[in-house]
């Protein structure tokens, strides 16, 4: 356990991001995104609607998340009301949420999403993330972290990014780790998903 700071961000953090500008009609002005090795990030469009139902409708993808297993009509609202808020954000001053999917360069596949949601008075920020089963283990999650936390703390100047773990989900649990983001305390029934409460990990990281 730890108290109130999470680890410091070394000034090598997002060292082997390669940055690239990709206008977006969603944003006042264009969005700098970052790219790793092997995944990148981009916004959502309904064009994606196959990948994403792919992992949507998965019960062990999201047995630990508060949605699915989804239907056809479920993942096409999901993505037209991501698509509505965008756009409505976007025109009421600067956007505080990012839902981005995580491409897989190699195929252009778009293999899960990741969301960054920002709260400017405190300069803090709160992350989470889904990935289709057939990419677990491969350290893509970790890529799109440091994407999604390099954004944050570069661009956005934001100083404190949490994430939250049901305590029995081990892989995301791992994946925190590896993005070298601390445990904090833990939030005893925490999330109710399908009538089961869950206690969940706090995560986060400080810039120093």
């Amino acid at each position: 356990h730890r108290g109130d700071m999470g680890p410091k961000i070394s000034s090598n953090f997002s060292s082997n991001i390669r940055t690239k500008i990709i206008p977006s009609r969603f944003s006042r002005n264009p969005v700098q995104w970052g790219t790793m090795k092997r995944v990148m990030l981009r916004e959502i469009t309904e064009d994606d609607f196959s990948d994403i139902h792919e992992y949507a409708r998965d019960p062990r993808v999201v047995k630990f998340l508060p949605f699915g297993p989804n239907t056809k009509k479920q993942t096409r609202k999901y993505i037209k009301d991501v698509t509505r808020k965008r756009e409505r954000s976007s025109a009421h001053g600067p956007r505080r949420h990012f839902i981005l999917g995580i491409i897989e360069k190699a195929s252009g596949k778009l293999i899960g999403l990741i969301r960054l949601s920002v709260h400017p008075k405190h300069r803090s920020g709160n992350i989470g993330y889904v990935l289709n089963r057939k990419f677990w283990g491969k350290g893509y999650a970790v890529e799109a972290g440091k994407l999604i936390m390099g954004f944050g703390f570069k661009k956005l100047k934001l100083h404190r990014v949490t994430a939250y773990a049901v305590k029995e989900n081990r892989r995301s649990i791992r994946v925190l780790e590896k993005l070298g983001m601390k445990q904090e305390g833990l939030l005893k029934g925490h999330r109710l998903i399908r009538g089961k409460w869950y206690s969940s990990y706090v995560y986060a990281s400080v810039k120093g």
